[in-house]
């Protein structure tokens, strides 16, 4: 088992798309579902951090599926958290590609460039009005 830095440093590299979910799992020594943080050790992801996954999308570095790996491990395992200051519209844009399993991994440009201006401006209300005027989503 990792030490708790080594932990925080594995998590943090993840968060930035340093390192992949089989290399998490390694270098944490365990499953890191069954890691439990202190409240002071969860990782803060921020709007930025998510841009920067987004426009990895958007680039062809990660594919649509290690995309929503990454939603998946920052959104379900308990380590990560979302910056206060930015929580609403992480919320709104994580909620949307957590969805996109249930749509065939489709993530057009023009959502990609959406979420991205949304994280820029720190209105989730644009993520919640392409919901709202979009009939081909749940």
């Amino acid at each position: 088992m990792a030490t708790l830095s080594k932990i925080i440093e594995a998590l943090n590299e993840y968060k930035a798309l340093k390192i992949t979910k089989k290399q998490l799992h390694e270098k944490v020594g365990k499953k890191f579902w069954d890691v439990q943080l202190d409240e002071d050790d969860i990782v803060i992801v921020d709007n930025n951090d998510l841009i920067y996954v987004l426009q990895a999308a958007k680039d062809g570095r990660i594919s649509i599926p290690e995309l929503i790996d990454w939603v998946n491990v920052i959104w379900f395992s308990e380590l990560y958290d979302y910056s206060d200051e930015h929580e609403d519209v992480i919320a709104a844009v994580m909620n949307e590609l957590e969805e996109l399993e249930d749509t065939g991994y489709v993530l057009p440009v023009e959502d990609i460039d959406l979420y991205i201006s949304a994280l820029e401006k720190n209105d989730d209300e644009m993520v919640l009005k392409r919901r709202h005027d979009s009939p081909a989503l749940p």
